[in-house]
């Protein structure tokens, strides 16, 4: 199956926030949560003190992005355009570059939605808000916009996380299978990775870092007592069944993984 949420997907969810914005008469709208944008665009980032911001019009979409991103973004996203800017703090903040593209795009004034005031304050970011760049435009805070639409999952959506469940089974069992009294993590994930059964990998090369982390990381409980964290494969599309959770099971084994999970479904909790 695929792996990843469709470009028609994407476009889909891109029509119904235009219809939103039509209905409650805003000329577009800004999107500063990451989570938010990729839901839009397929295109992932971690939010630093670095501006980012998808800007969603009745006829087009842009994507403005650090100059960090551009080539990244271009190869990912699904917007009309990809528009970046110097590294921050160059000569011109990048509140006002974005200010710069909203009026270029007709909707520096009247009434915009957007998911919050201005850029969120993270590793340390300051800067203006939306208003104070743009002082005839009115934001409206929208979050619950994309929020809603979120909540109501499409085909595409259900098939990912039925197939995100069936690989999050699969890890749960192996856990089960692997974990001993006493060791830690990384002598869990060694002793499936090299597929030597009970027995741990004889003579394997084991990177230094790996060895670095096991000598300070605690020791699995002792009998009795199972701990399960991070268990991130149970997510939405977001849970790395779109591609990372499916290379990383079956990366230098030689698809046995993949295998085992198509056969062995009644291990482990029950699929969806």
């Amino acid at each position: 199956m695929r792996l990843f949420i469709s470009r028609e997907e994407r476009l889909r969810r891109l029509e119904a926030v235009r219809h939103e914005l039509d209905r409650r008469g805003l000329v577009g709208l800004v999107l500063f949560s990451p989570m938010q944008v990729f839901y839009l665009t397929g295109f992932s980032f971690i939010a630093t003190e670095r501006p980012a911001a998808l800007v969603v019009t009745d006829n087009r979409t842009t994507l403005f992005v650090p100059r960090l991103e551009e080539e990244h973004a271009t190869a990912h996203a699904v917007v009309d355009r990809v528009v970046s800017y110097p590294e921050y703090p160059g000569d011109i903040h990048p509140m006002r570059r974005l200010a710069s593209v909203l009026t270029d795009l007709g909707i520096g004034r009247g009434p915009m939605g957007a998911d919050g005031e201005g850029y969120p304050g993270v590793m340390g970011y300051l800067g203006p808000r939306v208003r104070e760049v743009l002082p005839e435009v009115s934001v409206q805070v929208v979050r619950d916009l994309i929020e809603d639409m979120m909540k109501i999952k499409s085909a595409e959506e259900v098939a990912l996380i039925r197939e995100s469940v069936r690989w999050g089974n699969l890890a749960h069992a192996y856990l089960q299978e692997y974990t001993r009294p006493g060791t830690v993590e990384s002598e869990v994930g060694l002793r499936r990775g090299c597929l030597g059964g009970d027995d741990p990998c004889v003579g394997a090369r084991v990177p230094a870092a790996i060895v670095a982390i096991s000598r300070r990381t605690r020791r699995l409980p002792r009998a009795g007592r199972t701990t399960v964290r991070h268990p991130s494969c149970y997510d939405d599309e977001r849970s790395h069944s779109d591609r990372r959770c499916a290379r990383h099971r079956s990366r230098g084994i030689g698809g046995r993984v993949h295998q085992r999970a198509r056969e062995d479904d009644g291990r482990g909790p029950a699929l969806c």
